[in-house]
């Protein structure tokens, strides 16, 4: 039989099935009966007003909090410690998306400190300051626990005493709300309402004002997801003195309009809502409204609103509306659903019956093709039968797929498989160049190889060595790690790239110490069979990389570059010193916390590198350690913690405490030693317990 087209296949099987949907649709609409539910409709009116106005007095009681507790911690703020409590400011702002700017400002002097959040997390700090130079203002941003200076700038453009919030919290001497504003640049440009309190001293003495803004665009977002209805709409209005306006808007793009290069509240005509202007005019007519739940007519169309003011003791003159065209509200008599619900049932029986019939000997290969393009996506390039088809298209597909498959199991031997991943999933090209990422590195060796291949013919050794690779990078990929290259005997890997993570340390630890349960596994199967038993040894550390493709045009490679790399090479290379499995650096050590057992077994200053750096062995992860394990973690501290203040007597007692639990422990005689030798010759007086290791 002669294939056909996919096209015309389709169109013959589905022609049946849209004919018979569109008979069934055309008899429900002509015998479908509409009529108002005005009672319905005003009951979700009141339940999405109610559900709104929750989230504004949320978000009310969200900044008067907030500015109440940092106006506290502001009692004691100077000038001089403004870099201290931005680093506050930062923290509250981080973890309150909603909050757009917060200003601390001195009223003896007028100096300030405020931060401003344009977006979620892009943050900075102004600080206003007079010196003996003048007035200046100082830009930064916060990165990370530290701060980069964006510049400074002389004079102030206004005294931050004259800010409307400002005035008006000194004249009150307790939190007031501003009307809407919109925010500077820095701030987003977004329109928000400032809440500002006083800051006093323990005797109540007025010191000066902390405010806060609380953006609407969050609001607005959350406007545009509260539709009573398909046509309805919820919106904030404010009444100032210059008249009502709206201030929260489900389409946030039209609440703002450009005046003179600079951004405002647009009016009512501006807005161009016919029903938002008519409500807010029948809101401020003489007549008033005679309930919250009025209607009115815009164009020949009645509408449902529902109408709540926001309350509370000093908060905005905001009014929430919600509005909705009545036709939106339909109910049937109990015979029309009871008609419905059966002619419904019905259609959805015999359609679904006959699409499945018709729809199966087309869709059949199209989804096991789907199927199989998805497990490529993720690079499952494991053998599965592709399917075939009478359809031409739909069989050549499926050539080409096997094509490709084929194709790109090579690709996935040349690189990293969690980068491949990411490069195919993300439709980009391999480029040159890196960014700079936090994340874990981790090198691994096999112990006794290099004596192993003076003994071993090459083919045997190509042999074990795989065997032992394949143990140690089925353990990396396992625990979500990338593996960068094989080196020899050596292996190198790292976590938190491509793929953004948060446990990379976690996952590092995890990997290395189950590669060690994993090859004693092995050795059980190789014992039998005479073959030799290796050992594997492991440097981890964590910090600041960078990481991307290096190499030429042509030819580059996926890897990470960076500080930590080098010390996680040599702390795999000082295992052999210690005569230790696993050790990490502190970084390691301090990110994965709680989740491992580690004991700090020396501070040393490796090869290549003058600043010390504390090490650790990893001894167990925590949800496996066993009480001695524990116990010698807390041993070494102990002993760490005397020697470290040169307390030679105190750090051979807590040693020898080891010792006499493991006999043959390699840190424990190192440091022993090395403490009995400070006993009789102390280090100098700028000793700061460190060890400097003169190879790798």
């Amino acid at each position: 039989m002669a294939n056909l087209s996919f096209r015309k296949t389709l169109v013959l099987h589905m022609a049946a099935v849209v004919s018979f949907t569109m008979a069934v649709v055309g008899v429900y609409t002509y015998l479908q009966v509409t009529k108002d539910a005005e009672n319905a409709g005003r009951a979700v009116m009141r339940q999405t007003a109610v559900l709104v106005d929750k989230r504004i007095g949320n978000l009310l009681h969200l900044a008067e909090s907030q500015v109440r507790i940092l106006a506290d911690l502001a009692s004691d703020t100077q000038p001089s410690t403004f870099d201290a409590f931005s680093k506050v400011m930062v923290k509250v702002l981080k973890s309150n998306d909603s909050l757009g700017s917060a200003t601390l400002t001195l009223d003896s002097t007028g100096e300030s400190v405020g931060l401003d959040q344009a977006t979620v997390g892009a943050l900075q700090i102004t600080q206003w300051k007079s010196g003996p130079k003048g007035k200046v203002r100082l830009m930064s941003v916060p990165y990370g626990a530290a701060t980069l200076s964006r510049g400074m700038e002389a004079g102030w453009p206004s005294d931050p005493r004259q800010d409307i919030a400002y005035v008006a919290c000194k004249a009150k001497l307790r939190t007031v709300w501003t009307d809407t504003r919109v925010g500077p640049d820095t701030m987003g440009g977004k329109p928000g309402a400032t809440v500002a309190t006083p800051v006093v001293d323990d005797s109540g003495k007025f010191l000066g004002v902390l405010s806060v803004t609380l953006t609407l665009d969050d609001l607005s977002r959350f406007l545009a997801g509260a539709k009573v209805s398909d046509h309805g709409e919820s919106f904030l209005v404010e009444f100032t003195s210059a008249g009502p306006r709206v201030v929260a808007y489900p389409v946030g793009n039209k609440l703002l309009v450009g005046e003179g290069g600079k951004q405002r509240l647009a009016t009512l005509e501006e807005l161009d809502d016919k029903v938002v202007t008519k409500l807010v005019q029948t809101m401020v007519s003489p007549n008033g409204l005679s309930s919250d739940n009025p209607e009115i007519n815009v164009g020949g169309v009645r509408y449902l609103a529902g109408i709540r003011k926001v309350e509370g003791e000093d908060v905005p003159s905001w009014t929430l509306c919600v509005v909705s065209p009545a036709d939106d509200f339909l109910a049937g008599t109990r015979q029309t659903a009871v008609f419905f619900v059966s002619l419904g049932a019905l259609a959805l029986a015999v359609g679904a019956g006959a699409s499945m019939l018709l729809s199966r000997k087309i869709s059949q290969p199209l989804v096991a093709l789907v199927e199989e393009a998805d497990r490529i996506q993720s690079l499952d390039l494991s053998a599965h039968a592709v399917p075939t088809s009478n359809i031409r298209e739909v069989d050549e597909l499926s050539r080409s797929m096997e094509r490709m498959k084929n194709s790109m199991r090579s690709l996935e031997k040349l690189v990293p498989t969690e980068y491949a991943r990411w490069l195919i999933s993300s439709g980009q090209e391999a480029k040159l160049g890196g960014e700079r990422r936090h994340i874990t590195t981790y090198f691994a060796d096999i112990i006794g190889f290099t004596a192993l291949s003076q003994d071993l013919p090459p083919e045997e050794l190509v042999d074990v060595l795989t065997e032992y690779l394949d143990v140690l990078s089925a353990e990396v990929l396992r625990h979500g790690g990338t593996v960068d290259k094989f080196n020899g005997d050596d292996v190198m890997a790292f976590w938190g790239a491509p793929t953004v993570t948060t446990d990379h340390a976690v996952a590092a630890c995890r990997a290395a110490y189950s590669s060690l349960a994993s090859l004693d596994s092995l050795h059980v199967e190789w014992r039998n069979h005479g073959r030799p038993l290796l050992r594997a040894s492991f440097g981890i550390a964590t910090g600041d990389v960078v990481v991307g493709n290096v190499g030429s045009r042509q030819r580059m490679n996926y890897t990470v570059i960076g500080d930590s790399v080098n010390m996680a090479s040599r702390l795999q290379g000082l295992n052999k010193f210690y005569g230790t499995n696993i050790l990490l650096g502190r970084g390691t050590y301090e990110e994965a916390g709680s989740a491992i057992v580690a004991r700090h077994i020396d501070r040393v200053a490796v090869f290549g590198r003058d600043d010390p750096e504390d090490v650790y062995e990893l001894l167990a992860m925590a949800d496996h350690a066993t009480e001695l394990q524990i116990k010698l973690a807390e041993l070494h501290k102990e002993a760490m913690r005397a020697y470290l203040g040169r307390d030679w007597d105190g750090a051979v007692a807590a040693l020898d405490k080891v010792l006499h639990y493991m006999p043959h422990d390699g840190p424990a005689r190192v440091l022993a030693e090395r403490a009995r030798e400070y006993h009789s010759q102390p280090p100098g007086k700028n000793w700061d317990g460190s060890v400097q290791m003169m190879a790798k």
